[in-house]
């Protein structure tokens, strides 16, 4: 799998444009099925040339919704559509004092879909997470996570640098295609 590179969103084309390794330009529009997107080959001038199949492509950022109708529609659009293979998982470990020992308690260790907040946050800001750390912490509230997780009132920890490090990592691509 190869990873491309967010370049911008542009609402009047209703395409989100990203780099690949080349540096050549592909963007994401929609595509004749209403609510779904196709991946496109474009020329330099940006101009969707011949379509190329998604699947083998994970992208490094999320276009924010701040950047429009387009960015929201194909965000909703990517994380439904992205495999098993593609997804970004954290594991939370819930715990409870004893003697002055955070001990990890049942159900035990539980895991949480966190690709939407990664690939929001950026390929950069995401591998500077650290497990057990405050930030990383943060990602029990993601959009995916259980309820109780994200009412967990005693200590806890989140651990999810192998799972985010894996999704950016070149050799991962190589293994998984």
């Amino acid at each position: 799998m190869e990873l491309l590179h967010f370049q911008q969103t542009d609402n009047g084309t209703c395409r989100v444009y990203y780099k690949d390794a080349a540096k050549k330009i592909v963007c994401y529009k929609p595509s004749h099925i209403r609510g779904q997107y196709a991946l496109f080959a474009c020329s330099r001038d940006g101009e969707p040339s011949h379509e190329i199949a998604h699947q083998n492509f994970k992208v490094d950022f999320l276009p924010v919704a701040e950047d429009g109708a387009t960015a929201i529609e194909f965000t909703s659009w990517y994380l439904a559509a992205v495999g098993e293979g593609q997804r970004i998982i954290a594991t939370f470990h819930p715990e409870v004092w004893v003697d002055d020992y955070a001990v990890e308690v049942a159900p035990g260790p539980t895991n949480i879909d966190v690709t939407s907040e990664i690939l929001r946050m950026g390929k950069t800001k995401a591998l500077q997470l650290i497990d057990n750390h405050h930030d990383t912490d943060e990602l029990r509230m993601a959009v995916d996570s259980p309820q109780w997780v994200k009412e967990w009132p005693g200590p806890h920890h989140v651990s999810c640098n192998d799972s985010i490090r894996e999704y950016f990592t070149l050799e991962a691509y190589a293994a998984a295609s």
